[in-house]
């Protein structure tokens, strides 16, 4: 659905319907999970009953207005002729205002066990069925239909759509009382133990199931009998995982060459011998020459090649891309994403490709980042985790045979003349100088401007010395729900592949079928961005809405 091909009536409701589902999901982003089914007192909701409220009596109106849809006879309703605005049609009730409680009918109260996610990817659901009813009555005098609300009384079409919108508003305000009422109980909890007792020291970390992290990487492979395979690995980093990777991958009967790193190495002619690569975890210090980057890429490119890129925790960065310290806790972060349901991130990722396809794409954070673009008819990279010949097999891109593990990306690069708008990095490190509060102007792909709060000629120096860190790159939304952290670790995990993680890097795309080339490149990620495609919310305040 188009907001383009919409009556102006139903194209203003719409707006407020994604406009009152960003502010909701930006508001439940701020709960963790432990809170989220905890109440501030004994008569007041938790912040999941709050979100299974919604879904109950979105899922209630959708049913009952596409009840009335069936039962009426839109040819016999006509078209519609008004054009004004119906967005003041319930402002007598003055519903936003949360000056009273409003006692809700017994039908959509909800249980103890409401549960938060699961009512959010509820929420999804009815909102596209919502919306798909929207799209078929689209330009019907819909104000001749109406039906009775248990407290309103009786409300048309649109008001009814109206009444939603509000109604979601006037929820995501109770759950910001909510949970501020949390946070006032947790700091005089927090308080009150300080002066009474002290941290325990951290655990150390357990060590890592080698075999089984090996039986999965040949479990993504799904390797047919008489392959033959290397395992670059380095003995500075995780050389445990090699034997029993080797083994696994010998009783399924592939052909194993293990390489390591250095002089001597025939890697042309492995390569030339080899259908599989899996490129282990390197130590801080490794650097792969150029030469066999290049050698790489052309036996990707024309040989039928994959590769596994197991970099477990070595693509750890900072919000800007760059390096930081790995928190011991990331292994298990790592392990739990390796058995995450590929299955379930599967259809999300096909989904959220489907929305990005022919659609004004729009990015936008609370620091004042508002970035759209398109994506045309340009790949999409779907990292579902399937590392088998057949799944990467006719892929477009380089990328697509490169197979990470943990899985869970969105990776495109948009049509470069498309892209318009304001990047705003709120913390951007560049050799020995940091930069704050960037913002970045972009008009046809291309940097037009550069401002910083501090730092803005390092910046500028770092565009003319790497010019092509001054086009846009990718957008890169993550889907994996292992791999997400609490809003005040520094530290993100695996590339961005945490579920509503946004990535927007800037420099060469020619790997993503883009036409910048340069070779530089240069991640950023965003844990509190919103994601639009049309009508429809991706993501909304760093939470996965699809």
């Amino acid at each position: 659905m188009s907001p383009a091909t919409l009556h102006p009536r139903l194209a203003e409701l719409v707006a407020l319907l994604r406009d009152a589902r960003i502010e909701l999901l930006n508001v439940l982003n701020t709960v963790s999970f432990s809170d989220a089914t905890r109440r501030p007192s004994e008569d007041a909701w938790s912040v999941a009953q709050i979100a299974e409220h919604l879904r109950l009596v979105e899922s209630s109106a959708g049913r009952m207005l596409g009840g009335i849809v069936k039962q009426a006879d839109l040819e016999a309703l006509g078209p519609e002729t008004e054009t004004s605005s119906v967005l003041g049609a319930l402002d007598r009730l003055r519903f936003e205002e949360r000056r009273s409680r409003l006692p809700a009918p017994q039908t959509v109260l909800p249980g103890d066990d409401a549960d938060l996610p699961a009512a959010v990817a509820a929420l999804g659901e009815t909102r596209e069925r919502l919306l798909a009813l929207i799209d078929r009555v689209n330009g019907r005098a819909l104000g001749r239909l109406t039906y009775p609300h248990p407290r309103l009384g009786a409300l048309s079409f649109y008001e009814w759509i109206l009444f939603l919108g509000q109604h979601e508003r006037r929820h995501a305000a109770q759950a910001r009382e909510v949970i501020a009422a949390l946070r006032g109980m947790v700091l005089g909890l927090v308080t009150t133990l300080a002066a009474a007792t002290s941290l325990p020291a951290q655990a150390a970390a357990p060590a890592l199931p080698y075999q089984a992290m090996a039986e999965r990487i040949v479990a993504a492979l799904q390797p047919a009998r008489g392959e033959r395979a290397i395992l670059r690995g380095d003995a500075r980093a995780m050389p445990e995982l090699i034997s029993p990777l080797r083994t696994a991958l010998e009783q399924a009967g592939v052909e194993v060459s293990v390489l390591a790193f250095g002089p001597g190495v025939d890697l042309n002619g492995e390569l030339g011998r080899s259908s599989i690569y899996v490129a282990l975890p390197l130590a801080p210090e490794t650097v792969v020459p150029q030469p066999e980057v290049e050698a790489l890429n052309k036996w990707l490119d024309s040989a039928g090649g994959r590769q596994v890129h197991f970099h477990w925790t070595g693509i750890t960065t900072g919000t800007d891309g760059e390096s930081i310290t790995v928190p011991a806790s990331f292994d298990k972060l790592h392990l739990a994403a390796l058995d995450a349901d590929e299955g379930a991130m599967r259809h999300r990722l096909a989904r959220a490709a489907e929305l990005l396809r022919d659609r004004e794409i729009r990015v936008a954070t609370p620091a004042g980042t508002d970035l759209r673009f398109r994506i045309g008819k340009r790949p999409i990279c779907l990292q579902d985790g399937n590392a088998s010949q057949a799944a990467v097999a006719g892929k477009p891109l380089r990328i697509d045979k490169e197979i990470e593990l943990p899985a869970g990306v969105l990776r495109v690069a948009p049509l470069e003349e498309t892209v318009a708008g304001t990047l705003v990095i709120p913390f951007l490190r560049i050799g020995s100088d940091t930069a704050r509060m960037v913002q970045l102007d972009f008009s046809k792909g291309r940097v037009t401007d550069v401002r910083a709060e501090a730092g803005a000629e390092t910046v500028r120096a770092m565009l003319a010395k790497a010019p092509a860190l001054a086009s846009f790159r990718e957008l890169g939304l993550g889907f994996n729900p292992a791999l997400v952290v609490p809003p005040n670790e520094p530290a993100i995990p695996y590339a961005g592949y945490g579920a509503g993680m946004v990535r927007l890097s800037l420099g060469d795309n020619q790997e993503l079928g883009g036409r910048v080339s340069g070779g530089d490149v240069r991640w950023l990620f965003f844990r509190d961005a919103t994601v639009t495609a049309g009508p429809d919310v991706l993501v909304a305040g760093g939470r996965l809405a699809i």
